[in-house]
């Protein structure tokens, strides 16, 4: 069994500077990144599922989610990927 994760949007996404930090675009893929996290943080969805929750192609969504990776806030990356384990 594993618990549900959690979203929690606080007046902080406002006030640290990431809502005016992100286009509207990389935070609609980030929010969609967000609805298909496991618990311990693994990105669950694959390119057809995220392709229909965004309403774009699948090489749309791979687009997005390079150009996501390349963001920093505060001088953090916001994604990163995470080679699968062999």
């Amino acid at each position: 069994f594993l618990p549900a994760a959690w979203l929690v949007v606080t007046p902080s996404l406002r006030t640290s500077g990431l809502l005016a930090a992100l286009t509207d675009r990389d935070a609609r893929t980030l929010l969609a990144i967000l609805t298909a996290l496991t618990p311990d943080g693994r990105f669950t969805a694959t390119a057809p599922s995220a392709a229909s929750a965004l309403g774009v192609s699948e090489k749309d969504v791979s687009e997005r989610l390079r150009a996501l990776m390349a963001v920093t806030f505060e001088g953090t990356p916001l994604v990163v990927e995470i080679p699968h384990e062999q």
